[in-house]
């Protein structure tokens, strides 16, 4: 996955932290964050970082702030895994997102339902989506010569 559509589902992650702090779907938020995380240490670090981030937006602090400092901690995440435990984040990011969002953007059978614009790509196998504006869906290239 490039790295621009790594930073959109890293900021899409930050502004679902910062969109639920304050709501009721602050805790489930907050859990569902920890456990892309892991266990432990490191779990702990990111549930006491997510009541600090919920503190300082209710004191009145910057959302966009808090947001850049999630959507930084989910890039710096996304950087340091490859393969199959990358394409776990970034679902787990998605599901963050439509979590966020509430009932709505839940779907029937683990689909979901988007109001608003989908954009998805597939590379190399992956999908990620970030769900913003109109619905474009285009048939891949073909291989070229040299692909067989």
């Amino acid at each position: 996955m490039r790295g621009e559509a790594l930073r959109a589902v890293a900021a899409a992650g930050g502004a679902a932290v910062v969109r639920a702090a304050g709501t009721d779907a602050w805790a489930d938020v907050r859990e569902r964050t920890a456990e892309l995380f892991g266990g432990g240490a490191e779990r702990q670090q990111v549930l006491d970082a997510l009541d600090r981030t919920r503190a300082e937006l209710a004191a009145g602090g910057g959302a966009a702030d808090a947001g850049a400092q999630w959507r930084d901690r989910f890039a710096r995440r996304l950087d340091g895994l490859d393969g199959a435990e990358r394409l776990r984040f970034i679902g787990g990011l998605a599901e963050l997102a439509a979590a966020e969002a509430g009932p709505a953007a839940a779907g029937a059978g683990g689909g979901a339902t988007v109001q608003g614009d989908l954009s998805v790509r597939a590379e190399r196998g992956a999908v990620a989506g970030v769900f913003q504006g109109s619905v474009h869906l285009e048939n891949p290239r073909p291989p070229g010569a040299d692909q067989g």
